[in-house]
C-alpha cells in the first residue's frame, strides 16, 4: 500500500517520468545528425552570450559554464586507459602502458577509444548551456564579482590543462600528428622545446 504522501506526489512523479522519457527519445533521434546537433548547441551558446552581453552580469555562471565545458573537452580528448592527469604529478609512479601482443594479433594500430563519446559530450554541453541560460532568468544567480579575476584565472586554468593534456597525449600515444612536436632518436621520443 502506498503512503498518503506518495499518493499526492504520484502525478508529479508520473509527469516527470513522461517528460524525461520524451526528452530522451527526442535526443536519441539526433544521434545520426552530429552537424545539426552542434549547430543547435552553438546557437544556444550564442543566445547565452548575447543574453550575458545584454544583461551585463552573471559572470560566475559564465565562469562555471566555461570550467564545465573545459572539463568535458578534457574528458572527450583523453583516450580510455590513460591514467588521470592528477596521477601524472607523481613522476616516480608513472609508467608507460605496455601492450602485449599475441602472435595471431595484427600489429596495426587500434582506433582511439575516448573516455566520453561525442554524443555524450554534446548532450552534457547542451544541458550545461540550457541550465546556464535558465539561471540568467533570475537575479538570484547574478553574484557581484570582479570579472577580470575570473577571466584571468580561467585563462590560467585553460593553459595549465592544455599543457598537461598535451604532455599526456605525447607520453601515451604515438600519432603521426605528434611528429611535429617530437623527434625519434633510436626508439626514444624526445619532445621538442
Amino acid at each position: 500500500m502506498i503512503p498518503e504522501e506518495d499518493n499526492k506526489l504520484r502525478p508529479l512523479f508520473d509527469l516527470f517520468d513522461n517528460v524525461s522519457r520524451k526528452v530522451r527519445t527526442r535526443t536519441e533521434q539526433y544521434i545520426l545528425f552530429p552537424t545539426q546537433r552542434w549547430v543547435i548547441t552553438a546557437a544556444l551558446f550564442l543566445i547565452y552570450i548575447l543574453r550575458i552581453y545584454a544583461v551585463g552580469g552573471y559572470y560566475v555562471i559564465s565562469y562555471i559554464l566555461g570550467l564545465y565545458v573545459l572539463h568535458l573537452i578534457v574528458q572527450f580528448l583523453t583516450p580510455k586507459g590513460i591514467p588521470d592527469l592528477e596521477d601524472e604529478d607523481d613522476e616516480e609512479n608513472m609508467q608507460l602502458p605496455i601492450h602485449q601482443t599475441q602472435e595471431n594479433e595484427s600489429s596495426e594500430p587500434k582506433p582511439l577509444t575516448r573516455t566520453v563519446s561525442e554524443f555524450h559530450f554534446w548532450q552534457d554541453a547542451t544541458k550545461a548551456v540550457i541550465i546556464a541560460l535558465c539561471t540568467t532568468l533570475s537575479r538570484l544567480f547574478d553574484l557581484p564579482v570582479f570579472w577580470p579575476f575570473l577571466l584571468g584565472y580561467f585563462i590560467f586554468l585553460v593553459a595549465i590543462t592544455v599543457k598537461r593534456l598535451m604532455r599526456s597525449c605525447l607520453l601515451y600515444t604515438s600519432d603521426a600528428a605528434d611528429d611535429l612536436l617530437c623527434v625519434d632518436l633510436g626508439g626514444r621520443r624526445i619532445i621538442k622545446k
